[in-house]
């Protein structure tokens, strides 16, 4: 009795096993078939988005920013 119980379980296992590797198979062939590859996108701003960057760039800005006038060489 005990033999006929072990070779239930070891079947039981074996069928397992076999369909967690068919259901893995499946599931790669899933993901293939419904994920959309994805493709590089190039944004280019609109006239709107250019100036408002432009006007922040200008008022970020300060007047003679980088320049010292009494610097001088030693």
């Amino acid at each position: 009795m005990g033999s006929l119980i072990g070779s239930i379980l070891c079947l039981y296992l074996i069928t397992l096993l076999v369909s967690m590797v068919l259901a893995f198979f499946r599931f790669i062939a899933d993901v293939k078939k419904w994920h959309d590859k994805e493709e590089k996108v190039h944004i280019t701003p609109s006239q709107f988005e250019a100036d408002i960057y432009e006007v922040v760039e200008i008022s970020d800005r300060k007047e003679g920013e980088g320049v010292n006038d009494n610097d001088t060489e030693c």
